[in-house]
């Protein structure tokens, strides 16, 4: 535990004169018990426009990590107490220090499985491993959590998702059972977070061909710029999803997707 902050920004609908209160809350819910010392915090806000940005600081907050998953509500009430709005998050620290990976100041070794994305998104089709797979996962018997449960007993802390992006939900789950995660940018669902020219998406579905990511003068094109920084931008309230990569199967020899790693490390820093 130590002393952190977050800078809070949010839009209050209609754009109106508001003032509330935002609290943080240790999260639990009837699968996840917060596991550290539960501690509040509260700031006020008054806005002129809806709009609201504020700094709050958050003494002594718990860190997330695979140890203690500690995960906290984001909660804006107007004057009156009505709930605005509620969101989950976490907070975790990963650097790198001569050749260390350091978690909250501490070593960690990745030690983890590979796990396909349609393990855990229950809307998309596929082979009939796939489908077994989401029924696994969810369930009357809550079997899919037993599972990672179980990895993480055998001393695992990280799941490398595959074949991204992937669905919200397993980043959620992994965060409760206190599962370190990464997510990677490939080209066969790549489009599918902004597809602007449906066309084109079907010939991304079906090709490793990192060459469509660029316009004629080798400049990555901007519709994808656009996905990948909504990409990353939209997963940072997962406390447990730490890295990002881009590629799946790719041969390093190939200079569209040497490009392509290039702009896409760029845009995550």
């Amino acid at each position: 535990a130590r002393t952190q902050s977050i800078e809070a920004v949010f839009a209050l609908n209609g754009g109106e004169r508001a003032e509330g209160t935002l609290r943080i809350s240790p999260w639990e819910s009837q699968d996840y018990a917060f596991p550290g010392e539960k501690k509040e915090f509260t700031a006020p806000f008054r806005t002129e426009n809806g709009c609201v940005r504020l700094t709050v600081p958050l003494p002594e907050v718990e860190l997330w990590s695979p140890a203690k998953p500690c995960l906290y509500a984001f909660e804006v009430r107007d004057a009156g107490g009505r709930i605005l709005g509620l969101e989950r998050f976490g907070m975790a620290e990963l650097v790198t220090a001569n050749g260390r990976l350091l978690l909250n100041g501490k070593d960690i070794f990745l030690s983890g499985l590979n796990a396909h994305h349609s393990m855990f998104d229950f809307t998309a089709g596929g082979n009939p491993a796939e489908v077994a797979a989401r029924g696994l996962l969810y369930n009357r018997d809550n079997s899919g959590r037993a599972v990672l449960r179980e990895r993480k007993k055998a001393g695992l802390v990280y799941m490398r998702i595959h074949t991204g992006p992937a669905a919200p939900w397993c980043f959620s789950i992994c965060d409760e059972e206190g599962l370190i995660t990464s997510d990677e940018w490939s080209t066969l669902n790549a489009v599918a977070l902004d597809p602007d020219d449906p066309q084109r998406e079907v010939e991304y579905l079906y090709a490793h061909d990192y060459s469509l990511f660029f316009d004629k003068t080798g400049d990555l094109l901007p519709m994808h710029r656009k996905a990948i920084r909504k990409w990353v931008t939209g997963n940072n309230r997962f406390a447990g999803l730490l890295l990002f990569t881009a590629g799946n199967e790719m041969s390093a020899a190939d200079p569209f997707f040497q490009r392509f790693q290039g702009f896409f490390y760029r845009l995550i820093k």
